[in-house]
């Protein structure tokens, strides 16, 4: 019974089993009789020169005709302010209305002070106006650096406007 667990013994007799080609067991040697290609598809890591590269995600790339838009919101519970049990119907509005911007190729960038405040302080434009009027000017909603409204969200002929672009 002692020899059974003596170094080299397994139940099944010694490891590896005697009569086998050498090198059969190393990590990556070719197994007699396979091709290059099934190694290649067997062994890929150890096979390619370099690492698998990670997939990323494909970006719009951004032409000289694309608009951006940039709201400052006040400080809200989440970044739209449309979660919670009782959603204000204008947010979900303006919510669906940014969704519309996107799609035609607008850049839409938005803030809330409650979670991303550096962002109002790193633009002049906004900076200036919560020095003036405080949280009263927000939001904020800017095209292209310029002041679309503040204080409210446009209203329904400034977003036919602003689609139409």
């Amino acid at each position: 019974m002692d020899d059974l667990f003596a170094p080299g013994k397994t139940v099944g007799g010694t490891f590896p089993p005697s009569g086998l080609p050498a090198g059969l067991f190393g990590l990556g040697q070719p197994i007699p009789g396979r091709s290059e290609k099934a190694e290649a598809d067997r062994w890929p890591v150890w096979k390619t020169s370099k690492p698998p590269q990670p997939r990323l995600p494909i970006l719009r790339e951004r032409n000289q005709n694309m608009k951006t838009i940039t709201v400052f919101d006040p400080p809200m519970c989440c970044s739209t302010g449309v979660c919670g049990t009782e959603v204000d119907p204008e947010l979900a509005a303006f919510a669906g209305f940014l969704d519309r911007l996107r799609e035609k190729t607008f850049e839409v960038r938005r803030y809330n002070l409650g979670q991303e405040p550096l962002a109002f302080v790193e633009n002049p434009l906004v900076k200036e106006l919560l020095e003036a009027e405080g949280t009263d000017a927000l939001p904020a909603v800017l095209v292209d650096g310029g002041v679309l409204c503040k204080g409210r969200y446009p209203d329904l002929k400034e977003q036919a406007a602003l689609l139409s672009e």
